[in-house]
């Protein structure tokens, strides 16, 4: 898996991480993302040995 990627805002739409949007992270890149561009779950067989076989958050991008 990806390292995850520790920023203040979210990688797509720049949008600054607080109190009322949260941070998340794609499990395929680490990219730091906001709900609205990190929102989409799928399964990801290439890492299900390391996080299991349920479906996994993604970023827009992946």
């Amino acid at each position: 898996p990806a390292a995850w990627q520790l920023s203040t805002a979210c990688a797509a739409c720049r949008a600054p991480f607080g109190p009322a949007l949260h941070r998340h992270h794609c499990r395929l890149c680490g990219r730091s993302v906001c709900r609205r561009h990190g929102g989409r779950f799928r399964p990801l067989p290439s890492l299900a040995a390391h996080l299991g076989a349920a479906a996994q958050r993604v970023c827009d991008e992946c």
